[in-house]
């Protein structure tokens, strides 16, 4: 019974050793990394120019290779035998530096970069950025046309070349913009970019007070040739056309656009109704406008990257003329004469109705078709002819 009992415990022992052990195959796992280095490219958001008085350059005239101005972030270098100058001032430390605005005209907006040119030549300049900013990124940059002088007392901005171009997109600072006004130019760049390229001519200027770095901005234009429509029994249309610009300009905290850039044919823009009844639009900005439309406001949106903006359309009933006015010959020789009534209602002209034309007190030799011809006979008399409109709803006078 021993023997019988000591068999069956080896058997139950190997019967768990055979399922309970797995042969493992022991291996040297490879040695962590415990160091690594990247590259990682820093971009600032917002370049400003402090609150201290810096002389980059001096207005002379030489010309100054690629130096940083002081920890913005940015470099400026000069090219050219005009006098000139690089100078972060404001309106209390401007004066003294060769060229700087002119008394009071230039609204104060913190410390700026000021870059001028004298009389003699032309000059370029070029601020470049640390780190290249990276493309589909948006730049917006503040700035005036300063009235400058250099003396204290004698205007001297010419009005001459002033451009800044940045990844191919001009900004005619001259053109567009008014003296001693801030404005706003945001640029889309379709390339990485590392500078902003400035032209001046002879007495030329530019305060520059910030430069942002943003991921979106408002590029989105949308108009319209009507902002109101009278509904008829007849189905009528309503061109919108919306458009992204690559560079926009508005005054400074304004959104009113003062200039635009190239168009930016990429761009995907849908259009859309505000639920409309009896109002449409389809994919290229024709809104449909049928009979049963009622009268109200057709809110008309075009969207594009997240950005959306829209335009009201006043939708009106035909409703009664209360007025009509004729519009022909005011003399007529033998022949015919082409007349047309306009219905107006509450000084607004609203769409021709069906017009009754006749000749008042029937005058020998003439006579009126229903399209309103006038027709003159050789036979007929000199003198006035009265001609009647008569609309549906109104009936007006007007002696021819």
């Amino acid at each position: 019974m021993k023997k019988k009992l000591i068999s069956c415990i080896l058997s139950v022992s190997m019967l768990y050793t055979s399922i309970g052990i797995l042969p493992v195959k022991a291996e040297k796992m490879p040695a962590e990394k415990t160091n690594e280095t990247y590259n990682v490219m820093l971009e600032k958001s917002t370049y400003t120019f402090g609150s201290t008085f810096n002389q980059v350059k001096a207005f002379n005239t030489s010309s100054l290779s690629e130096t940083k101005i002081a920890d913005t972030g940015l470099s400026i270098s000069t090219s050219g035998s005009n006098y000139s100058n690089v100078v972060i001032m404001d309106s209390s430390t401007k004066t003294g530096t060769g060229y700087y605005p002119l008394g009071t005209g230039l609204s104060d907006n913190g410390y700026y970069l000021f870059m001028g040119t004298g009389g003699n030549s032309n000059t370029s300049m070029t601020l470049k950025f640390d780190n290249p900013i990276e493309s589909e990124k948006y730049i917006k940059i503040t700035y005036a046309k300063p009235t400058s002088t250099n003396n204290g007392s004698t205007n001297r901005s010419a009005g001459n070349e002033n451009t800044m171009s940045i990844d191919g997109e001009k900004i005619d600072v001259q053109s567009n913009c008014e003296f001693d006004k801030w404005y706003t130019t945001t640029v889309k760049l379709s390339n990485q970019t590392s500078q902003i390229d400035f032209a001046f001519g002879k007495w030329s200027s530019i305060a520059i007070s910030k430069i942002e770095i943003t991921d979106t901005a408002d590029m989105l234009e949308i108009t319209s040739d009507t902002t109101e429509k009278y509904i008829t029994s007849e189905n009528q249309t309503v061109q919108y056309t919306a458009k992204v610009y690559k560079s926009i300009t508005t005054e400074k905290d304004k959104s009113e656009i003062v200039s635009k850039g190239s168009e930016d044919t990429t761009a995907n823009i849908t259009y859309s109704v505000n639920g409309y009844n009896g109002v449409s639009i389809d994919n290229n900005g024709s809104l449909s406008i049928t009979p049963s439309a009622t009268a109200g406001t057709v809110t008309v949106s075009a969207e594009c990257g997240g950005i959306k903006k829209s335009i009201n359309l006043v939708l009106k009933s035909l409703g009664n003329a209360n007025a009509v006015e004729i519009y022909g010959d005011e003399v007529v020789h033998s022949g015919t004469s082409k007349y047309m009534a306009i219905p107006i209602a509450d000084g607004v002209v609203i769409p021709a109705r069906d017009t009754k034309w006749e000749i008042v007190d029937n005058t020998e030799g003439v006579s009126i078709s229903n399209d309103g011809t006038l027709t003159v006979s050789d036979s007929a008399a000199d003198g006035i002819v009265k001609i009647k409109a008569t609309l549906p709803y109104h009936l007006f006078k007007r002696r021819k």
